[in-house]
């Protein structure tokens, strides 16, 4: 079944088949200007994930913010901005705001 002029879509599980860039905060693909709310999970061929608002962890590719886990997602760029905005992986943290990302080690 295809919905030509869906503009958003509700539903749990994952979103399958995510090309391009991918709104943490709005759930909004830029390939498909879809909004998808109530989802864990987005997987398919990735690219940038961008509004993110909360930590990330880059062992789990999960979204604290969202509760989106970006593991099948082929994440290549995060960004984002907020108090709570951060990065976190093996031995480094980067803070997100409006400016380039810092590494705090």
């Amino acid at each position: 079944m295809t919905f030509a002029n869906a503009t958003s879509v509700s539903g749990s599980g994952a979103i399958a088949n995510v090309a391009g860039g991918f709104a943490d905060n709005t759930g909004l693909s830029s390939a498909s200007n879809i909004i998808y709310s109530g989802f864990g999970a987005v997987t398919g061929t990735g690219g940038n994930v961008t509004g993110v608002t909360g930590s990330f962890d880059l062992g789990t590719k999960t979204s604290a913010a969202s509760g989106i886990n970006y593991g099948g997602f082929n994440v290549t760029t995060l960004s984002g901005s907020g108090a709570g905005a951060t990065i976190a992986g093996t031995n480094q943290t980067y803070h997100l705001t409006t400016t380039p990302a810092t590494t705090v080690r």
